[in-house]
């Protein structure tokens, strides 16, 4: 029951942070941030998702964030998705933005379009200003 309260809270913890971070965007990544820097860095991120080593995408968690999420647990709501997405193809589109979080602090939002074998996911990464994994969603 306790570890169920956990999952729930993380889940809502994610969506309240997702909401913020969205609910102040502008359409440009913000200033100080290289856009191919920052398309780059994703390319990194999604090769290791498509590992499913849990434990390596849980090391690109900024240090600081990473007591919010166990590798396990990424792996418990990312493995059955990537599980059924089949091989991964492609990165179909990319999108940079800007987002606005608690204390005025401005990270890059990329938005990723990837195309797997038997369906399609979104990815999300927010970076802050040295370009560490500040979240990361996926649906």
């Amino acid at each position: 029951m306790k570890e169920n309260n956990k999952k729930k809270n993380l889940i809502l913890l994610l969506l309240v942070l997702t909401t913020l971070l969205f609910s102040c965007g502008t359409p440009s990544l913000p200033e100080g941030f290289d856009s191919t820097e920052v398309e780059n860095r994703t390319k990194q991120i999604i090769e290791v998702i498509n590992t499913k080593e849990y434990d390596q995408i849980h090391s690109l968690i900024r240090e600081d964030l990473q007591p919010v999420i166990t590798p396990k647990q990424l792996e418990e709501g990312w493995a059955p998705m990537l599980d059924s997405a089949g091989d991964f193809v492609e990165i179909d589109e990319i999108v940079l933005s800007s987002e606005r979080g608690e204390k005025d602090v401005v990270y890059a939002v990329a938005i990723l379009k990837c195309i797997y074998e038997n369906e399609n996911h979104i990815f999300t990464f927010y970076f802050d200003e040295d370009m560490e994994l500040a979240g990361l969603y996926m649906k």
